[in-house]
């Protein structure tokens, strides 16, 4: 009886260690379901935005060249003339100039080494000029795309107010969220799972309590006839005895 005691005593505990935790998990049910919704929007906002690591400098530096284009163009032109398409640019110079060291290696090869140096830099000149025209060309629908990165770098901006004060720090906050929301999502599992659990706990607390509770009438009844007997023995033939054992279980609510 002392070992049932004991059984019943710890059994009674867990089930409602078990009970504590499924009213908690209950009440908290609601705040779980505002949370989750919550957090979907913001994971949803984040990753429709598609954001890119080192994206916001690359848009502040374009954004500064594209603002500066008719400084930039007018520069670049320039030093188109000077490099390549004006009368006496580098590159008409360093063809004359070619032309006149060439001729000195003919009679002196000393001047060879020289002339090879002026053709690779003819060469250096030549591909210098290209770059300006093809940058030339890229500055095309400044307008447009100077709208389209600010519209672009207001929509970082935005996203940096809400969640990190770089793009690294919103990237960090994403993952903490679908962690989270991962971590959220499992709590109703863990509800469902107490279900039947809480069930297997009670049943074997109302076994063992019930066989405890059996135990002890047998005692009752047992104490009961040798009191009576006691009593008999004092002249007191009609006295009877009684124990009065009531049992008390928990519910699964």
């Amino acid at each position: 009886a002392s070992s049932l005691k004991k059984d019943v005593s710890r059994l009674a505990q867990e089930l409602k260690k078990l009970l504590r935790e499924k009213k908690e998990l209950e009440t908290k049910e609601r705040e779980r379901e505002q949370r989750l919704d919550f957090l979907h929007f913001q994971i949803e906002e984040i990753e429709k935005a598609n954001l890119k690591q080192g994206e916001e400098e690359e848009l502040r530096q374009n954004r500064n060249i594209l603002k500066n284009a008719e400084k930039i163009g007018s520069q670049v032109e320039q030093a188109l003339e000077i490099s390549y398409t004006q009368e006496n640019s580098i590159s008409s110079l360093l063809a004359q100039l070619q032309n006149v060291v060439s001729g000195l290696a003919d009679f002196d090869k000393t001047f060879k080494e020289a002339s090879e140096a002026i053709s690779q830099f003819s060469i250096t000149i030549g591909e210098f000029s290209d770059f300006l025209i093809k940058f030339k060309e890229k500055q095309t629908a400044a307008p447009e795309k100077l709208e389209g990165l600010e519209e672009r770098l207001s929509q970082v901006e935005k996203l940096k107010r809400k969640y990190g004060t770089s793009i690294n720090d919103i990237f960090s906050y994403l993952k903490r969220a679908k962690q989270e929301h991962e971590e959220l999502g499992t709590s109703q599992e863990k509800l469902a799972a107490l279900e039947p659990e809480i069930e297997k706990r009670f049943n074997k607390y109302k076994t063992t309590a019930e066989k405890l509770s059996s135990i002890r009438k047998k005692s009752a009844r047992k104490l009961e006839k040798e009191v009576e007997k006691e009593i008999s023995l004092l002249g007191m033939n009609k006295a009877r005895f009684r124990i009065k054992i009531e049992t008390f279980l928990l519910s699964q609510d």
